[in-house]
């Protein structure tokens, strides 16, 4: 039995590397399913769907699941120290479609 039901974790995967695969693959090993939000903005180098077609493949046949995230958020905490939260929460609310039980990351934030 995994630990966890339902985790989830972000990034922009520019490109994938593996340290993010490890972190993805730490949280599949301990939760049932893991929704990965694959977050892009326009002026990124490396296209959002080109990451999301990667990760998607890499994936395929998992307990994990690629969601595309296109909003174009504040990147760190400091870009909008009022309203950043907020602005996240409503990202995630939007895009998970359950509540999840662990979140997974490698950001002090």
């Amino acid at each position: 039995m995994k630990k966890f039901k339902v985790s989830f974790l972000l990034g922009k995967f520019l490109p994938p590397t593996r340290g993010h695969c490890f972190l993805i693959d730490t949280a599949s090993n301990n939760s049932e399913k893991v929704y990965v939000l694959m977050c892009s903005l326009k002026r990124e180098p490396i296209a959002g769907e080109l990451r999301y077609k990667w990760l998607s493949e890499i994936y395929k046949d998992s307990n994990v699941e690629i969601i595309w995230v296109q909003d174009e958020n504040p990147q760190y905490p400091e870009e909008d120290p009022i309203h950043f939260w907020d602005i996240w929460m409503d990202t995630f609310n939007r895009h998970l479609p359950e509540k999840v039980d662990a979140v997974f990351s490698s950001e002090d934030y």
